[in-house]
């Protein structure tokens, strides 16, 4: 433009150029130059933020180097490596994956792993222990599975409210038809449960094992409990102290129970007699002769063969009054007796509550041995001060006393089965013997 013959020299409005030190594509603004055309290694650009490294520049790819790649004044911010933060407030380190954070640096309260289904518990987490309480502790998404606390309950299929030990069903509530019991021997039949009633029919109702008192051990057809023995020291039939066509043991016959008679004279009390009945009559002395006492083996037979079950009735003699065969009882029946007079007698108006006793309002017998009762055995009754009708619990076993016979012998005389309620206090005592 001067004819100077140089072209473009010191013009009046060069453009600017700067330099790319770091060959980006992006110049800085420290090393610049004014010409009409850039010179070599100059550009246009001014927006290099840190014209020393290639891979910064505007818009260049942040990474998590605490360097502003992108020359956008922020450092790290959207860094292609960031991490995604989960939030763990309750800090059992697993995090909520609806509330994240893509960042490179790890935030107050935020983890990497995620996968916590309630970030308001700590004992919910992936493989956490699942509990019974209606929650997802194990982050399955089912609630209650397979829970650490649940309960085992058992099949009740008869419903009486025992369960079978052989079927069995974990859960944290009771499924239909389950219980938490275990201890139904029989879950087809709902009267066999335990402590269920007991009756006479070689079935074991209350699960407690069968023993000899509801099985048939001589082969003769009859269970034990369907048998009795009524023992006397005389040759008169010993169905009632009194003689034959006894009214106390028709009652007895009535429910089922055979009588066979023995007599003490000739036979010894032993085991292998006792384990084919399940009921003994003992009365005292009688008009035929006196009576001999137990041996120790008899006792001994006695007080095992009630405690496993057995049912034992002693019916004392009006005129006895030497303790002869009542000191020779076992001592765990609770019975002792002292030598006194015997001659004694009256009504009872007054009881004891027991099911011997039940409906009674008035009861008599005259004479006998003088009784007393220490545990397990009790006192129901008395005459005159004297212990009349007691009553005591042997391990399985039962046994009843009967200060004399007048309320088994047939009616007659004075106090005997029909006066007032002796027929009742009979027929309780067959009843609670036999049940």
């Amino acid at each position: 433009d001067d004819c100077d013959g140089t072209v473009d020299e010191d013009p009046l409005n060069p453009p600017t150029w700067y330099y790319d030190i770091d060959g980006d594509g992006f110049g800085s603004s420290f090393i610049i130059n004014q010409e009409c055309t850039p010179p070599a290694g100059y550009i246009a650009d001014n927006t290099d933020c840190d014209d020393t490294n290639t891979s910064i520049y505007p818009g260049a790819p942040e990474y998590c180097n605490d360097v502003d790649n992108d020359c956008n004044g922020l450092i790290d911010d959207n860094a292609l490596d960031a991490q995604v933060w989960y939030a763990d407030i309750d800090r059992d380190d697993y995090g909520n994956p609806n509330d994240i954070l893509v960042q490179c640096d790890q935030p107050f309260d935020y983890i990497l792993t995620v996968g916590d289904c309630d970030d308001t518990r700590d004992e919910a987490y992936p493989g956490a222990p699942e509990l019974c309480n209606g929650l997802d502790e194990n982050c399955d998404g089912q609630i209650d599975d397979n829970t650490i606390d649940a309960l085992t309950y058992f099949a009740d299929t008869d419903g009486d409210g025992f369960g079978d030990p052989d079927v069995t069903f974990e859960e944290c509530q009771a499924p239909s038809g389950y219980v938490l019991d275990d201890t139904d021997c029989d879950d087809t039949d709902s009267s066999v449960y335990p402590n269920a009633p007991e009756f006479c029919d070689g079935v074991d109702q209350d699960c407690k094992g069968m023993n000899f008192y509801e099985e048939d051990l001589n082969n003769d057809g009859l269970l034990a409990c369907e048998q009795s023995i009524w023992m006397r020291n005389s040759s008169q039939n010993p169905i009632n102290p009194m003689g034959n066509g006894s009214q106390a043991g028709t009652l007895l016959m009535n429910r089922g129970v055979d009588i066979d008679q023995y007599n003490h004279a000739n036979n010894f009390v032993t085991v292998s007699l006792l384990q084919d009945y399940g009921l003994y009559v003992h009365h005292g002395r009688n008009p035929d002769g006196a009576i001999r006492a137990y041996t120790n083996a008899e006792a001994g037979a006695l007080d095992a063969w009630v405690s496993s079950g057995g049912r034992f009735l002693y019916i004392g003699f009006h005129n006895e009054s030497n303790c002869d065969i009542a000191d020779s009882l076992p001592a765990s029946f609770g019975l002792s007796c002292t030598v006194s007079n015997g001659n004694w007698s009256g009504n009872v108006a007054s009881f004891i509550p027991h099911p011997v006793t039940n409906g009674l309002q008035d009861i008599a017998g005259t004479g006998g041995d003088y009784w007393s009762t220490q545990s397990p055995a009790q006192t129901l009754a008395q005459i005159n001060g004297k212990p009349f009708v007691m009553v005591s619990n042997v391990g399985e076993g039962k046994v009843v006393v009967v200060g004399n016979q007048y309320p088994f012998d047939n009616a007659g005389q004075a106090y005997t089965i029909n006066y007032g309620d002796n027929m009742m206090l009979v027929e309780n005592i067959w009843d609670w013997l036999l049940e």
